[in-house]
């Protein structure tokens, strides 16, 4: 999944805070971009549809 975050972003640099979260939805995850920070929501059930990205 990081490959894809890192072509989908555009960054060559991807590390994970450790910051997450989770729900009975969907699951997050902070990461650190050359760029600055992004939080990724998944949601693995398969009627999802992909949502907007939130930058922070």
């Amino acid at each position: 999944m990081e490959a894809k975050l890192k072509k989908e972003l555009g960054t060559s640099m991807l590390k994970s805070t450790g910051h997450s979260g989770g729900g009975c939805i969907s699951q997050g995850q902070s990461y650190d971009t050359d760029t600055g920070r992004v939080f990724v929501k998944i949601n693995h059930k398969s009627e999802s549809s992909p949502t907007s990205a939130n930058f922070t």
